[in-house]
């Protein structure tokens, strides 16, 4: 289970909808083959009428899932907790740039995280992105 860390409030309703998106993502990864996790990824990042998510609102977003993940019987690592992130800025109407990739310092481990306009969310430079699902920008 995850542990919440320590920082600003979240509120009881940001928890509930942190602690659904995990579980939609934890589903996704378990029963839906990746590449088909990937497409509902680009659709999602890719709608219109959303627009970019700022840093602050993308850690917002990262404590409730935390703190909704601290609820449930299973475990959220990176990939479920980034996809949940994708799933969540979705539902407030924002979007996210998905990544995943292998970590470049040893030990080489695969790892996935979220990014704004402004850099990797909660991460360290540390990351060799094998691929990244950015929103589309309006034009």
């Amino acid at each position: 289970m995850a542990t919440p860390p320590a920082g600003p409030h979240v509120s009881w309703s940001a928890r509930c909808a942190g602690a659904a998106a995990a579980t939609i993502a934890w589903l996704a990864v378990r029963c839906l083959r990746f590449d088909r996790t990937v497409w509902l990824v680009q659709h999602l990042v890719s709608g219109t009428g959303r627009r970019l998510a700022t840093a602050r609102e993308a850690e917002a977003m990262l404590r409730a899932i935390d703190e909704g993940a601290a609820w449930l019987p299973m475990r959220v690592a990176c990939l479920e907790r980034s996809l949940a992130a994708v799933l969540l800025a979705a539902g407030w109407r924002r979007a996210i740039t998905w990544c995943y990739g292998v970590r470049a310092r040893p030990p080489l481990t695969m790892h996935a995280w979220i990014s704004t306009p402004t850099g990797p969310v909660g991460e360290r430079e540390e990351h060799i992105a094998a691929r990244r699902i950015a929103p589309r920008r309006k034009t």
